[in-house]
């Protein structure tokens, strides 16, 4: 217990957000732990002899995409992950 508890105790200090964000409104910064920052981005091609980097879809984070900005869902996160039933 002592050791998944600070499993999830270092998993939560490293990956937790360090700046402010909302899952409302998009936030663009440099922090790699940002739920906008790490949520699935998808490039839409207009045909196939040209490429606009320009387009693309982003799915909205929720509060399931970084399960470790809280203590309780990183301790969660780390039981799943221990336990292998992390898909």
């Amino acid at each position: 217990m002592v050791i998944l508890i600070s499993f999830a105790y270092a998993f939560h200090v490293l990956l937790s957000p360090k700046m402010s964000y909302s899952l409302d409104e998009r936030i663009i910064n440099d922090d790699p732990n940002n739920p906008w920052n790490i949520a699935p981005t998808y490039q839409v091609f207009e045909n196939v002899t040209s490429v606009n980097s320009n387009l693309f879809i982003l799915q909205k984070p929720d509060e399931n995409t970084n399960m470790f900005t809280s203590y309780l869902t990183s301790l969660f996160a780390t039981c799943l992950l221990l336990t292998g039933t992390l898909i």
